[in-house]
């Protein structure tokens, strides 16, 4: 029932006085009436949404003849039912190779906006925002304001630590739900895949290496592996776990980077020059080289480590005489074992001894 609707004639005889009651042809369409009560009722349903309000036109007409007619307008207002669901502009999203490595906390990532067609201003229009994952590290990270949808960073992304405890992919939903009763809501999926991002260093085994290496180690000797395996995090196989070696100086007084070869890709040390011990010797036959460990990312990161050469002393050098030619005069009646000459010698070599 919508409403009731009288009236009086002031006819005192029937039908004079008899009145009936009938609506506009428009209005017939949704509601009807009773002849004789002017009972209003609905003849098909209602919908807030398409109109919120309808002007009915009742007629009312005597049985008398000739017959006189009035008219009056009753208004209906349409209460809004909880009805429609929210409803988000797209069915699903997809965000690919989403760098989320660096972002900053707080930083917004996405808007995620529904609407709903309930009464504007009520709470079956209202929506309230929520975030909806299987996996729960991705809602230790996201964040998402319940009235705007905006979903912001709540913890940085670490892609190795993703990609250890679980995978790089994620799929996670965002539920927009009305505050009507009964609640209406709509769900989004989203699928996201985290990019690695170079921000991982190569990270030497150690600190610091040593190697002895003979002085007399011929070009080309020496195919020493100083053990330059890394420790790295950043994704394998891509430029940014990719790593080259080079000689970045070497630390001495007469020993320079041409004396070595390093292959940049397996870490193979060679020595191209030979190693002299005794040009080392005011450094204890020692010197250093240090090495850089570069990846291939944008920007490229780079650690460094050093390696203690200690060349060792080798019987390679032939005893001199300080003088070429020496003179000595002896008496003729010299007794045996008199000293007649001293010889000076000497050996560059400096573990070597010589008769």
């Amino acid at each position: 029932n919508v409403t009731k609707v009288a009236a009086t004639d002031k006819d005192g005889t029937a039908p004079n006085n008899r009145i009936m009651f009938t609506l506009d042809q428009a209005s017939q369409e949704l509601f009807t009436i009773d002849s004789n009560t002017g009972l209003i009722k609905t003849w098909a349903g209602l919908d807030y949404e398409m109109q919120p309000s309808h002007l009915i036109e009742v007629i009312v007409t005597d049985l008398g003849s000739p017959t006189n007619l009035n008219s009056c307008h009753v208004k209906v207002h349409v209460s809004d039912v909880n009805d429609v669901p929210p409803k988000f502009n797209k069915v699903s999203i997809h965000f690919y190779n989403f760098s989320l490595t660096l972002t900053l906390i707080g930083l917004v990532c996405w808007y995620l906006y529904a609407k709903d067609k309930d009464s504007p201003g009520s709470n079956n229009s209202k929506i309230v925002y929520s975030l909806e994952a299987a996996n729960s590290i991705l809602l230790d990270h996201l964040r998402i304001h319940e009235e705007t949808g905006e979903v912001t960073i709540s913890k940085p992304f670490d892609y190795e630590a993703l990609v250890q405890d679980s995978s790089e992919h994620f799929q996670f939903s965002v539920l927009a739900t009305d505050m009507g009763t009964p609640a209406q809501s709509a769900i989004i999926n989203v699928s996201l895949i985290v990019a690695d991002v170079n921000d991982e260093s190569p990270e030497f085994t150690k600190a610091s290496y040593s190697l002895s290496i003979p002085e007399d180690t011929k070009n080309g000797g020496c195919n020493n592996y100083i053990n330059f395996s890394y420790l790295y995090a950043d994704e394998a196989g891509t430029d940014n776990s990719r790593v080259s070696y080079s000689i970045s100086r070497v630390i001495s007084a007469s020993v320079t980077e041409d004396s070595f070869q390093l292959n940049k890709t397996t870490g193979e040390l060679q020595v191209t020059s030979p190693l002299d011990f005794e040009s080392l010797v005011s450094s204890y036959g020692e010197f250093l080289v240090e090495v850089v460990a570069s990846d291939s990312g944008n920007p490229p990161l780079r650690s460094m480590a050093n390696i203690t050469v200690r060349v060792l002393d080798e019987n390679d050098e032939t005893p001199q005489f300080l003088n070429d030619t020496y003179t000595a005069s002896v008496p003729e009646n010299s007794p045996e074992g008199k000293n007649t000459l001293i010889l000076s010698s000497f050996s560059r070599s400096i573990n070597s001894g010589f008769s």
